[in-house]
């Protein structure tokens, strides 16, 4: 098996060897305490005394022990002298085989450590898990190291870590080698195999044209990326059990398609064995397709704000021509509501009267009525009309439906179809939501009156209809739309097959891993004290 080249050189020499301590350093690394005295009075030997000391100031230092053959002359020189024993009478030579590792024993019981190889099996599983999500092998060293220091762990040799990241990169690559072998059929072999053909001598080929993404809002990038992702749907269509049963981590779907994204042909048809080209092929598959689902996600937030964002600029432009004739209609109906009041005032005082009789009072109120109708004429009463529709027609929003109805052609042509290829999760997802846009995408966009509804407020439903009682389909598109926005943005409208627009549950680990594995997850995240916390 070779192994990945994890440390450079010089940081393999620096990790394997015991550090160059200063005067300082030195002295604090080889302090002698009562417990520590007393465990070197038990020893006969100078060499196993000093072997023993040199051993517990490396480990207190580094946390990880070194053979003697390494050890420092200047250390032993030092730790001699701290013993009073005589470097004649040292001979590392014979301190080996069970001696050192009994020292070793006793310098983690002294220093409250557990040896790497009590720890074996849980840092394995760590191992596996970091593997899995493709983390560079240094970072995945750099890891283990900080997990073993904080869990109080001795840390091996850089050989021993090195070993053991390597055995299970090859481990998890192998095993997915193993399922494309046994899960790929010629078809698929046949479909992956063409992205490697070029159509022309020196054409970059369809697997280029794959690699690229537009994020532009404009109709005809937009319509270009739909074709291009069509293309890439029916792949991931055909490809799918395959997908499946790899069950690739985001991360390491991530690695092969990077890979594959930045490669030319002529590298990816060198490796040897086919499956691995074929591994490296599925994921990027698998990867354009989630993040072209994100993308588009990110084109149709992009493209409804910037409509809506219009419709309100136009409101607000409108609303500042209008704004006289606001103040006037306002001025009107309040100068019409205090003469109506005037008059109920007068009749009140009418009825109430103890002089006139119910003839005479009926009388009067007749004479009051006449009065305010001869102070209203024709042209008043045609005013207030108007003024009252107007300001009707201001608290039911009805030019914010106008101008988002005008604005709805030119935002179909962006989005509509983006709709349409977006795949939603029906099982975390806004059931009636879900249920409109299967009906859009099922009558392909060509919405009538008998259009679900559910999804509106009782404003906007009412909105359209028009005074004439015409359905008015523009606008329903565009509230559609905008819902739609909505709900992706709170969460209630989550995407199939995404890495950012999934449900928060998808992002949680799942109940199978989390009841399996719940104290090894507590301990890796050092939580294990709140394993049983009782609020």
């Amino acid at each position: 098996m070779s192994r990945i080249a994890i440390l450079t050189e010089t940081e393999q020499t620096g990790f394997d060897y015991p550090p160059i301590l200063s005067i300082e350093a030195r002295a604090l690394c080889f302090a002698i305490n009562s417990e520590v005295e007393d465990k070197i009075k038990l020893l006969r030997t100078p060499t196993n005394k000093v072997g023993f000391l040199l051993q517990y100031g490396y480990f207190k230092t580094c946390k990880r022990f070194f053979v003697a053959k390494r050890f420092r002359q200047e250390d032993i020189e030092y730790t001699a002298r701290l013993l009073g024993e005589s470097l004649e009478k040292i001979n590392f030579s014979k301190y080996k085989e069970r001696i050192p590792v009994y020292h070793q024993t006793i310098i983690l019981k002294l220093l409250e450590y557990k040896s790497f190889d009590e720890a074996y099996d849980w840092l394995e599983k760590e191992i596996i898990h970091l593997v899995k999500q493709f983390t560079d092998p240094h970072q995945i060293f750099l890891d283990l190291m900080q997990l073993l220091y904080d869990h109080h762990i001795e840390i091996p040799s850089s050989h021993r870590l090195s070993e053991l990241i390597t055995k299970h990169y090859l481990e998890y690559e192998e095993k997915s080698l193993k399922i494309i072998e046994k899960n790929i059929t010629k078809k698929s072999k046949d479909l992956l195999n063409h992205l490697l053909e070029a159509d022309k001598p020196r054409s970059p080929g369809l697997l280029s044209s794959l690699k690229i993404i537009n994020q532009s809002t404009k109709p005809k990038a937009v319509q270009a990326n739909l074709n291009l992702f069509s293309r890439i749907e029916d792949l991931f269509t055909a490809l799918q059990p395959i997908i499946e049963s790899l069950n690739l981590t985001p991360s390491s779907c991530a690695y092969y398609a990077d890979w594959v994204q930045k490669a030319k042909l002529s590298q990816i048809k060198q490796f040897p064995n086919p499956n691995k080209i074929y591994l490296h092929l599925v994921a990027f598959i698998q990867y354009q397709y989630y993040l072209r689902q994100d993308t588009f996600v990110d084109i149709f937030l992009k493209c409804v704000q910037s409509a809506k964002n219009t419709a309100v600029k136009k409101l607000n432009e409108a609303d500042q021509v209008s704004r006289p004739e606001k103040r006037a209609a306002i001025r009107h109906l309040t100068k019409s509501n205090y003469n109506y009041r005037e008059l109920i005032d007068k009749i009140t005082e009418v009825t109430k009267s103890p002089i006139l009789t119910a003839t005479g009072k009926v009388q009067k109120i007749s004479e009051l009525i006449a009065e305010h109708e001869q102070k209203k004429n024709k042209i008043e009463q045609q005013k207030l009309d108007v003024f009252e529709k107007f300001l009707d027609l201001i608290v039911k929003n009805k030019d914010y439906f106008d101008i988002l109805e005008k604005l709805s052609i030119k935002l179909q042509r962006r989005v509509a179809n983006i709709l349409k290829a977006l795949v939603f999760n029906e099982n975390n997802s806004d059931k009636t939501l879900v249920n409109v846009i299967e009906h859009f995408v099922d009558k392909d966009g060509r919405i009538v009156n008998s259009a679900p509804t559910d999804f509106l407020e009782n404003e906007e439903k009412k909105a359209l209809w028009t005074d004439s009682s015409l359905f008015r389909a523009s606008l329903y598109k565009a509230l559609l739309f905008v819902h739609v926005a909505s709900a992706i943005k709170s969460g209630e409208l989550n995407l199939k097959y995404s890495y950012r627009y999934l449900s928060i549950q998808d992002y949680l680990v799942d109940e199978k891993t989390w009841t399996n594995e719940r104290s090894d997850l507590l301990k890796a995240d050092d939580l294990e004290k709140f394993a049983d916390y009782r609020i």
